[in-house]
């Protein structure tokens, strides 16, 4: 992963526990400390600290939470305004529509709902 395909609020985690029942939740709260030349950082909290702060290396080391059921319908748990079904590949097709915006994709990495959400100007909690 690159500090490019991340943006301030994602949440990723770290590979060896991208498919653990309970993944570490890496929350980005700032990009592109970039101070030892071309090294890609990134100012992180883990698993919801809200007091510490770490200053990490973006590498191949982080990846996307893998998108489930059980986190779109806890963060959306009104079906009559957000409507998805798993596709074949392991992605969910998801649609949601409120007063001004229409959100239609499939979507494999919370992070990509994330950018999609923030593009739309909807933010789930």
């Amino acid at each position: 992963m690159r500090t490019i395909d991340l943006m301030i609020g994602d949440y990723v985690t770290f590979k060896d526990c991208q498919n653990d029942d309970a993944p570490t939740i890496v929350k980005i709260e700032g990009l592109g400390y970039q101070g030892r030349g071309v090294v890609e950082e990134a100012l992180v909290t883990i698993d919801g600290d809200k007091y510490g702060f770490d200053l990490v290396e973006i590498d191949d080391e982080f990846v996307g939470i893998p998108l489930t059921e059980e986190i779109l319908q806890e963060n959306f748990p009104t079906p009559e305004k957000v409507v998805w079904w798993p596709l074949k590949d392991g992605s969910f097709r998801i649609e949601m529509q409120d007063d001004t915006h229409l959100l239609i994709g499939g979507y494999n990495f919370v992070h990509e709902l994330q950018h999609a959400l923030k593009l739309c100007g909807i933010i789930p909690r």
